[in-house]
């Protein structure tokens, strides 16, 4: 046997045994969903819990968001998710609100959800979409001392009331994704920077910070990251900070795959990049490593991440977003109704009873916001 077919048959060999796992290990008439990053530390938590309670399976797969709507298109998931608002460039086919008889805002239950769901079979392979959380994006930073303790108050984003960047911030969010006379961004050029935009004259104190900053080169220079494409982090983050169109987080920035790899390599050295707001308590612990940005509305009301328990009002929001088709069968219409009335007890403990059940507790453990939408419609929670 040559070299080259005992490689493919050890190839073949391979994907056999791991096909064979996977069946070993996955409970019987499990239902496969998955897609979004971001929403597998929540989905873990819920279908762990879900599983606890009614002994259905759900077992989600992380693929990023754009795998959440290519694998619930090609049935391989009985349910897609996307942490990201839904494009109305077409690229998925969903039901709109305008297009069917609305759901009632008043659902309680997991048959009244099928009854719904039921109604609506006639739209074939269009998506279905249930809004179940909100989350919130933090822009993080790792740099020397002598910047934050300088520049901190001055580094801030000033959004409107979409969490859209004003002009001025997206200049300072694209500026730190650039690199001025094609070398490494520096923390020295992002402080003359905020300087500038700030329009008051150059404090003493503070060249005396930029003098200080450029002495140590390894650690005023700073590499930017961002996620790969698909992700639903990243295309939230763009649109909010003006970079959608030419993509220009992307251009001298690291790409990373997960929330998880962005958070590790920034803890390494001097950084720029978004997360989750899951891992604010990770930033808190970092050991004065990582700092978050300010968000200031044009109310002038500031945002401080790092002191803040409750981000209700917090500008920089994304959804996140279940899909699965108008035609599945019966059987997985039911239970997917149930899994989501399931879930949806968390907001009728959140904004009804204020008393914290086991779905609350997985949405609180993440830092998230349950709020649920069905084919556009977001209901009114009832005890």
């Amino acid at each position: 046997m040559s070299k080259k077919a005992a490689i493919v048959l050890s190839c073949i060999i391979a994907a056999i045994c791991g096909l064979w796992i996977w069946t070993a290990i996955t409970p019987k008439n499990a239902i496969s969903i998955g897609g979004s990053t971001s929403v597998d530390p929540v989905m873990q938590r819920l279908t762990n819990q879900y599983r606890k309670e009614s002994k259905e399976s759900f077992i989600y797969s992380s693929s990023g968001s754009q795998g959440g709507v290519k694998n619930v298109n090609s049935n391989a998931y009985k349910m897609g998710f996307i942490s990201k608002e839904i494009p109305n460039d077409g690229s998925i086919d969903y039901i709109k609100p305008d297009e069917v008889k609305k759901p009632s805002p008043n659902l309680t239950n997991g048959q009244e959800i099928t009854n719904y769901l039921n109604e609506t079979r006639e739209f074939g392979d269009k998506l279905h979409t249930i809004k179940i959380a909100t989350d919130s994006i933090i822009l993080t930073y790792n740099a020397p001392k002598i910047f934050k303790d300088t520049f901190g108050d001055m580094f801030t984003i000033t959004v409107n009331e979409k969490g859209i960047a004003d002009e001025k911030s997206q200049e300072l969010v694209k500026f730190i994704y650039s690199r001025p006379n094609n070398k490494f961004n520096s923390w020295s050029q992002v402080a003359e920077k905020l300087v500038q935009q700030s329009g008051q004259t150059k404090t003493q104190a503070q060249q005396n910070a930029i003098d200080e900053l450029e002495k140590d080169k390894k650690r005023n220079e700073f590499q930017s990251f961002s996620r790969e494409p698909g992700s639903g982090t990243r295309n939230s983050f763009e649109k909010q900070m003006g970079l959608y169109e030419d993509k220009s987080s992307t251009k001298y920035s690291s790409v990373l795959n997960s929330n998880g790899m962005m958070y590790q390599e920034m803890t390494r050295a001097s950084s720029f990049g978004y997360l989750s707001l899951n891992y604010l308590d990770a930033i808190k612990d970092s050991g004065n490593e990582l700092h978050t940005v300010t968000i200031k509305n044009l109310k002038g009301d500031k945002f401080v991440p790092e002191e803040m328990t409750d981000f209700k009002e917090y500008p920089l929001n994304r959804p996140y977003i279940g899909l699965f088709k108008a035609n599945l069968s019966e059987k997985y219409m039911e239970k997917i109704a149930n899994f989501i009335a399931w879930m949806a007890e968390a907001q009728v403990a959140n904004e009804v009873t204020h008393v914290e059940n086991d779905q609350l507790k997985q949405y609180r453990i993440e830092g998230l916001t349950p709020t649920f939408e069905l084919d556009g419609v977001k209901w009114t929670p009832k005890a």
